[in-house]
């Protein structure tokens, strides 16, 4: 079939320019490609450009307050496919992933505070967690490893807050298979559960993004542990909302996913010492 050609000059073209194929609207059917005609005023394009990032900005309004304060109303919104009218689940993951590890980049070293032998007066005080070698207990090659990355802590600290947003992208399907093996007699496809662990870790990073300056300002214990117990709180209602549990169900099952995940992370994140480690070494 011979494919038809827009006119040179046509600000809305009849056909697509990629593959030619007669348009149906703003967007071609068989290549996805947009029918937009980019040959126009500087002008013309940052109305377009405006006009876009106001679209995303409202639907970032009309995702983040029901984000914070409805737990799991978002993964029931897009599993019915209401889905316009949201940031996706995705995105919204990068999206506050992004502002969350950028705060926590101004501050690295004095959010994750990095001791090499942290004196006895230290311990239990109240002060921001420590990652050390010593709590790691690792072998003599190990030691020798931490011993050499540690000799500037604060370098290590920076360069492992820098590695955090790899290790929580893995993380994600963890969750999301855990949620999976919890809920395994219900049959809910494993890619509903990633929509739901997109939408938890969201609302984490939100936390974290509010944490890390209080965090770095030596916040007191009862305010810390609040944020942090927020976490759970959100999760346990997220459970209710999203898949049906009555309390106690609900209570057994965070409890579970708290000890699996839990472990999980701890060995993640002491992978990551390990990385960071060799990595400054090399």
């Amino acid at each position: 079939m011979q494919q038809s050609k827009p006119e040179p000059g046509d600000a809305i073209p009849s056909a697509c320019r990629n593959c030619g194929e007669r348009l149906l609207g703003e967007f071609c059917w068989r290549c996805g490609q947009e029918a937009a005609d980019f040959h126009r005023p500087l002008r013309s394009l940052a109305a377009d450009f405006l006009d876009n990032f106001l679209n995303l900005d409202s639907k970032l309004l009309r995702t983040i307050g029901p984000l914070l304060f409805r737990p799991g109303w978002l993964t029931r919104e897009y599993l019915a496919g209401r889905r316009a009218s949201y940031v996706k689940p995705l995105r919204l993951y990068l999206v506050t992933a992004l502002i969350a590890f950028g705060v926590l980049a101004l501050w690295p070293h004095r959010v994750v505070r990095v001791v090499v032998d942290p004196p006895e007066q230290e311990r239990g005080n109240g002060a921001a967690p420590a990652v050390s070698s010593r709590d790691a207990k690792p072998p003599t090659g190990l030691d020798r490893l931490f011993g050499k990355a540690l000799e500037d802590p604060r370098r290590f600290a920076e360069a492992f807050t820098a590695n955090l947003p790899r290790a929580f992208f893995i993380l994600l399907p963890v969750f999301a298979l855990l949620l999976k093996l919890l809920y395994l007699r219900r049959g809910i496809l494993y890619l509903d559960h990633l929509v739901f662990a997109l939408h938890c870790h969201a609302f984490g990073f939100v936390v974290m993004a509010v944490l890390a300056p209080l965090a770095a300002a030596e916040l007191p214990p009862p305010l810390r542990a609040a944020l942090l117990l927020s976490l759970f709180v959100y999760l346990f209602v997220a459970l209710r909302a999203v898949y049906g549990d009555s309390w106690l169900a609900a209570g057994l099952r965070l409890a579970a996913l708290i000890i699996l995940y839990g472990t999980v992370f701890g060995f993640a994140m002491f992978g990551l010492m390990l990385f960071t480690a060799y990595r400054l070494q090399s």
